[in-house]
């Protein structure tokens, strides 16, 4: 399996030449070669007919609901470990928001605020500092 993410920052078209040349490498078999082609908005349209016709499957996910984003989040902070809630609804409100349901946002603000709140020697990320992270984040106007 090869995974290519961030995908959609790829400007050659050799490039994606190359990953469908490379598919071509078969024993007797079920393919040798998975490729997976993980991006953002764009993708679809700079991948070139040759290799998009070769592609088995195809899905666009788009933005999380607010649900989803804190299913998402919370989820997240349960594999760390975490045994107490680090954010509260409105929080997670706020980050959901700010970050437009994208998980890449989502991660970031998360974080961010998380980090906040420990520099202000907090338990918990609450609605201030989220909203602080966002600004810094640029995911907010400053004013």
């Amino acid at each position: 399996m090869l995974i290519v993410d961030e995908a959609h920052l790829i400007d050659e078209t050799a490039v994606f030449e190359s990953l469908r040349l490379l598919l071509n490498f078969a024993t007797s078999g079920p393919p040798d070669l998975r490729i997976l082609l993980v991006g953002g908005p764009g993708l679809r349209e700079k991948v070139p007919p040759s290799l998009l016709e070769r592609l088995s499957a195809r899905a666009t996910v788009g933005p999380l609901t607010e649900s989803e984003s804190a299913a998402y989040i919370l989820g997240k902070l349960f594999l760390a470990g975490s045994e107490t809630p680090l954010f509260g609804s409105e929080a997670l409100g706020i980050l959901h928001r700010a970050a437009e349901g994208l998980p890449r946002r989502l991660n970031r603000l998360a974080d961010l605020a998380l980090l906040i709140a420990y520099a202000q020697d907090r338990e918990s990320a609450d609605a201030e500092g989220v909203t602080l992270a966002a600004k810094e984040a640029a995911y907010l106007p400053a004013a």
